[in-house]
């Protein structure tokens, strides 16, 4: 093959590797205009959330992450602040509780149907003298992780979310006294739009 030849034949089959080479990873959270931007705030929120403690168990209507999105390739990363309320003790004998502050540091999709949340929450349990306030938060050197759940390769708005927290406070035992949260919760965007994971 002429030399001209050989250096087009060259030229072509480069071209046509960088032309063809795989597609960039897919998003994992996604909304109805493509994928959520960097920035770009999702609401996580659960209306059925448990909260358990070692002095009863708790419901609040909400539990709701407020969350700005700081990574969304292969893998997802949001963080921010959360509430939760109007919650109560299941034990009717203890009816008022009462979530003062929750943030979430990180909240992790791994693409593949896992991933991860590190929380932390206070709570007022209004039972004076005991135990008037507790917080509690993830701590992996301890093994008190709240894990992330989901069906990757489909479609959906919906993860799992389960795990322990340990516990501190001048009235509440440590490292005693933990806490454990689980729940399904939903996602969408500042619209109430939901937000697909992939």
């Amino acid at each position: 093959m002429p030399r001209r030849a050989l250096l087009l034949a060259m030229a072509l089959s480069a071209t046509a590797v960088l032309a063809v080479p795989g597609a960039a990873a897919a998003q994992v959270l996604t909304d109805s205009e493509g994928p959520v931007e960097l920035g770009g705030t999702i609401l996580v929120k659960s209306t059925n959330a448990l909260i358990t403690t070692p002095i009863g168990n708790i419901q609040c209507a909400t539990i709701a992450f407020d969350l700005e999105v700081i990574a969304n390739g292969e893998v997802a990363e949001a963080e921010g602040p959360g509430e939760a309320g109007p919650c109560t003790f299941l034990d009717a004998e203890k009816t008022k509780v009462t979530v003062t502050s929750m943030t979430v540091g990180n909240f992790t999709l791994d693409g593949e149907g896992g991933g991860s949340v590190s929380l932390k929450y206070t709570s007022d349990y209004a039972i004076p003298p005991f135990f008037p306030e507790c917080t509690f938060f993830t701590d992996p050197s301890s093994g008190k992780e709240v894990l992330a759940s989901y069906e990757s390769g489909v479609e959906s708005d919906t993860v799992e979310i389960a795990g322990l927290l340990a516990g501190e406070g001048t009235t509440c035992p440590v490292p005693e006294w933990g806490s454990a949260i689980e729940g399904e919760f939903t996602l969408e965007t500042e619209n109430g739009d939901p937000i697909r994971l992939k």
